[in-house]
């Protein structure tokens, strides 16, 4: 490896680990006091779904309740690939300055959600800039003891969403309705987390 290369894998190494550590950091606070967070992770759900209006003048949100597990749907609009990224590396897509109306789409306040699930599935569309749809669905799995292991899952989703044309369905003639709830935030639920769910 050429020091130039060396050099980037370092700087993306370093990267990734401050990544990690925040996270897990996050949801170690969220985890260590469940009272602030128990009210908390379903409105920054909420404000997600606000933040990605669709073309009916309002978000509609659906939350579906068993015993073992949570779901979270909306009709809003489809992820982009920075959306989705930023949520996997829980960086916010609010632009500086707050200039858009967002209220703070996945930035920290989206690891109170953990204080359910360590790990969730997420299943929506994906629109890329020049158009194309796909339909997605990934598992976001933050249940790890260090931050190198926490580190090896987030890169092995990014790689995953690296080969999206291969991944993810294509969809071809697409049309997003009012009433489709193509958005899915699914928390498994244990005893526990499900007291913090009701």
């Amino acid at each position: 490896m050429s020091f130039p290369d060396e050099f980037d894998q370092l700087i993306r190494d370093t990267a990734m680990k401050r990544i990690a550590d925040d996270i897990l950091q996050g949801i170690t606070k969220v985890r260590e006091k469940p009272g602030l967070s128990a009210r908390r992770w379903l409105w920054e759900l909420m404000q997600n779904a606000r933040d990605v209006p669709n073309d009916w003048n309002g978000v509609s949100i659906k939350v579906i309740l068993n015993s073992n597990s949570i779901q979270i749907c909306h009709n809003g609009q489809p992820f982009s690939l920075t959306n989705l990224n930023h949520l996997i590396m829980q960086v916010s897509s609010k632009s500086e300055g707050n200039e858009d109306d967002s209220v703070g789409k996945f930035g920290t306040g989206f690891l109170v959600t953990h204080l359910l699930s360590k790990a969730l599935n997420l299943k929506g569309i994906l629109k890329l800039d020049n158009e194309d749809l796909y339909r997605f669905q990934i598992e976001i799995d933050r249940s790890a003891e260090s931050s190198l292991e926490l580190q090896k899952k987030i890169e092995v989703l990014l790689e995953h969403n690296r080969n999206l044309k291969d991944n993810f369905e294509k969809l071809e003639n697409y049309a997003a309705h009012e009433n489709i709830y193509e958005t899915v935030f699914e928390f498994p639920l244990d005893e526990e987390s499900l007291v913090h769910a009701k």
